[in-house]
């Protein structure tokens, strides 16, 4: 006769419940442990404390800390990316799903500190952390990189850095016993750059330092004769926690932030150069501008002057009603002349007015006032003269308005293009201006590579 098999059949909660219990009684059993690993994937709690990972390698587990226990959120923020070992009881969780995580009681910091400390001293006595050899960014036309193709942190570097000058790549291990050895290789054969730069991402800052805190590695660097620039690690991963970021000859808290100020100190010189033909083009336009302001207010002056003559007869002196005698000097001579008052002109008070109106207008260069009053005394009379010296200083107040306010604007005539003339006209300025305001802007704005390094290799 066959055996029947009875099936449990549960419910959800009985089930969890069930497996709660199996997890609590393992966790029973882990009370006091310690475990290391680097700190990651921090997550502050409105309130009561705060969670991390513990990872070691590609396995992590979860970790919560209580304010109850005595410890802070903000002193286990400092420990992010950084290896420690801690100490708590393991506790059984219930959140959709079952694990486990570490109720965490104390944290320290897992490094080498003796072996730093000694490092340092030796350090502090061959002048290590001074002696800093300068940079000439003007004058790099070679960069050598040591690192590793399509790591993290070498291709962070390649992605932000936008200028058109060769990269030379000498591969290193970037972990381990072999990283050393093979850095000082690379530092012997990059030698004919201008710059070598050391690059490595972020990981455990602990065995980064294992790889790369060495007195030869050290003693390589200070006799190249190429200044030496780091960007290791995390941008906490300096100083003493990193003695080669002291070591070397400038540093740089990430690839990243590399890049991108290599990119600005470089660029920076096309800028000031770019300034200074900007700085060229105004004074040449401003001077061009007064130059024939100039020429044309004195022609209009002469024409005013033949004009008020021809419409009044000549200048118009006032003089008290019992005046019989006026002394006129002329040629630095001085004549006696007898007031007849025998013919009366038809002038208006109104027309003398506009006369002085047109005077001033003229002192002020108010081509408005100008142009205004001289038709409202011209009448019927016809002045081509001053028409077109008014018409042509317009046009010019005009074009110098608009050079004053004018924008960047891409014009494929102008653009990376050599259009110095000694005959430069307004127009050509006003272009000229426009293409190296577009300079500026692609430069500044960083965001097409392509245009960036066109415009390097145009001003190179």
């Amino acid at each position: 006769m066959a055996k029947v098999i009875k099936h449990i059949i549960y419910n959800p909660s009985e089930l969890n419940q069930i497996l709660l219990n199996e997890t609590k009684n393992i966790a029973e059993n882990f009370q006091q442990i310690y475990i290391i690993g680097d700190i990651k994937d921090f997550r502050k709690w409105k309130r009561s404390g705060c969670s991390f990972k513990l990872y070691l390698k590609n396995d992590s587990i979860d970790c919560k800390v209580w304010e109850s226990s005595g410890l802070f959120p903000n002193d286990i923020e400092k420990y992010v990316n950084t290896q420690c070992i801690i100490s708590g009881a393991v506790n059984a969780d219930y959140f959709n799903g079952h694990k486990f995580s570490i109720n965490v009681e104390d944290i320290k910091m897992q490094n080498n500190d003796t072996k730093l400390n000694e490092l340092k001293l030796i350090c502090d006595e061959r002048n290590y952390f001074k002696n800093k050899k300068d940079i000439n960014w003007n004058s790099i036309t070679k960069i050598g990189i040591i690192s590793k193709k399509n790591s993290q942190g070498y291709n962070d570097f390649c992605n932000q850095f936008k200028l058109p000058i060769p990269l030379y790549l000498e591969q290193i291990s970037l972990e381990g016993s072999k990283t050393v050895k093979e850095c000082c290789s690379a530092i012997k054969k990059l030698q004919t750059c201008d710059i070598i730069l050391i690059v490595r991402g972020g990981g455990n800052t602990v065995e980064i330092s294992n790889s790369f805190d060495n007195i030869k590695l050290f003693d390589s660097i200070k006799k190249s004769k190429v200044p030496i620039i780091t960007a290791i690690g995390h941008e906490q991963d300096k100083g003493d926690k990193l003695l080669i970021t002291q070591v070397s000859d400038f540093n740089f808290s990430t690839p990243t932030s590399l890049a991108t100020e290599l990119n600005g100190y470089i660029l920076k010189l096309i800028n000031q150069n770019i300034d200074s033909l900007l700085k060229d083009n105004y004074d040449d336009f401003i001077n061009l501008i007064e130059n024939e302001n100039s020429i044309l207010y004195n022609k209009l002056k002469r024409y005013l002057h033949l004009f008020i003559k021809n419409k009044f007869g000549g200048q118009i002196i006032k003089v008290d009603s019992n005046e019989t005698n006026i002394i006129i000097n002329k040629n630095n001579k001085y004549y006696k002349v007898k007031l007849t008052f025998n013919e009366i002109l038809n002038f208006t008070d109104n027309q003398i007015k506009l006369k002085d109106m047109l005077l001033d207008a003229f002192e002020d260069r108010n081509i408005d006032n100008i142009y205004k009053y001289f038709n409202l005394l011209n009448n019927e009379e016809n002045d081509v003269g001053i028409e077109n010296v008014l018409l042509k200083l317009k046009e010019n107040d005009k074009i110098e308005s608009k050079y004053l306010n004018t924008t960047k604007k891409k014009m494929n005539s102008y653009y990376l293009k050599s259009n110095k003339d000694n005959k430069d006209s307004k127009k050509i300025l006003l272009k000229n201006k426009r293409t190296l305001l577009l300079y500026k802007y692609f430069l500044e704005k960083g965001e097409n590579i392509s245009e960036i390094r066109d415009i390097y290799n145009f001003f190179k």
